[in-house]
């Protein structure tokens, strides 16, 4: 899912999220969502949720451009270790995929890190590539921003308030009182 086309995927999307997206992706991060109503994917027992990730490879960055979000899961069986090239994923899935696109080995060793963000607070539920310490950071970073421009924007408001009492009890006028 390309960074524009999340809403489309999902609903109430924290900010956090948006931070965490737009600090990683493409990359190795990977963001559990409330799943738009609307989806017609056949995703299995989510409970709701969507699991979100724009890969860095060209080649499947050019898949998702030309045909949008894919519903799409490892090429590997669950429990066993990433696949790191046609071969391996062929090995574990065997007939069950239909269409194996051979791109060359993955580049990276690591999963992607896997976090649920469909609560007030993110949760790290799989450390992958990136840390859970770089994930905290970018929140955190994000937090800061957001506190200091709300900060900023009272601040602003009350000088405006300020301004607006002080121009009330002072008047300059040069006509006598009525």
């Amino acid at each position: 899912a390309r960074p524009d086309t999340v809403d489309g995927l999902a609903i109430d999307v924290p900010d956090y999220a948006r931070a965490l997206i737009e600090a990683f992706w493409p990359g190795a991060l990977t963001v559990i969502l409330k799943a738009q109503p609307s989806l017609a994917w056949d995703l299995g027992d989510t409970n709701g949720t969507v699991a979100l990730r724009m890969p860095d490879d060209e080649l499947a960055q050019a898949i998702l451009a030309e045909i949008g979000p894919m519903a799409v899961s490892s090429a590997n069986r669950n429990g066993q270790p990433n696949a790191r090239n046609i071969l391996d994923a062929a090995t574990q899935l065997g007939s069950a995929v239909q269409v194996y696109l051979d791109a060359g080995p993955v580049r990276s060793a690591f999963p992607s890190t896997i976090v649920d963000c469909t609560a007030e607070e993110p949760v790290v539920l799989r450390e992958g590539r990136l840390t859970a310490a770089e994930i905290e950071e970018v929140v955190a970073a994000y937090r800061q921003s957001a506190n200091a421009t709300a900060t900023g924007a009272e601040e602003g408001l009350e000088s405006d308030r300020d301004e607006s009492e002080l121009d009330a009890s002072t008047d300059t006028s040069t006509e006598p009182p009525s």
